[in-house]
């Protein structure tokens, strides 16, 4: 496979007339090497030297998996170029848009974006029973996981039993009208 050329994905990605990304550049479709890590204390962290320009640097330097467009494949770079894509359109950070966008609609005061070292009143903790090899583990343990900001858009949303109810349970009809008509557009 070919090795791309270090450009600015984001500035790559077509929009609609109306100024929205295309939707098969939405789709799990960008063909780049996932940049996430799994680290042998079941930390996660970025390919490179950790940072989010080494990881995007160290993306680009590894061969593509196939052409953008051509497959379909899970991994984290393609959250990555979501949360970017959502950065570029809405001119702030991604976790920003969506806590006033969506939680702050929503009624969702106890969801937020964090790792799991953070304190949320109520919040459940994390478990986990993979090892770093991604194999089952002799037994379940606290996760304490702290995902880097880039990697948000996949990971590290933090939520209570009552938010998470409250917006199963929400009808449509009752979020704000300015909330349901962009919830049917989107």
């Amino acid at each position: 496979m070919q090795t791309p050329k270090r450009i600015e994905v984001v500035e790559r990605i077509p929009l609609t007339p109306v100024g929205k990304p295309d939707k098969k550049e939405l789709r799990l479709s960008s063909g780049l090497p996932e940049f996430m890590s799994i680290h042998a204390d079941v930390s996660v962290g970025l390919i490179g030297d950790g940072s989010e320009e080494s990881a995007w640097s160290a993306a680009y330097a590894l061969p593509i998996h196939f052409a953008p467009g051509e497959g379909c494949e899970y991994s984290q770079t393609n959250y990555a170029l979501l949360g970017k894509i959502i950065d570029r359109l809405s001119g702030r950070p991604f976790t920003d848009f969506i806590a006033e966008r969506q939680f702050a609609v929503a009624g969702m005061s106890d969801t937020r974006y964090a790792d799991d070292r953070d304190v949320i009143p109520n919040r459940a903790n994390s478990y986990a029973r993979i090892n770093f090899k991604g194999t089952p583990a002799a037994s379940i343990f606290n996760s304490h996981l702290d995902w880097p900001p880039i990697l948000r858009t996949a990971a590290g949303l933090h939520s209570t039993a009552e938010d998470s109810g409250s917006l199963a349970h929400r009808p449509r009809e009752r979020l704000p009208p300015q909330a349901a008509s962009k919830s049917r557009d989107a």
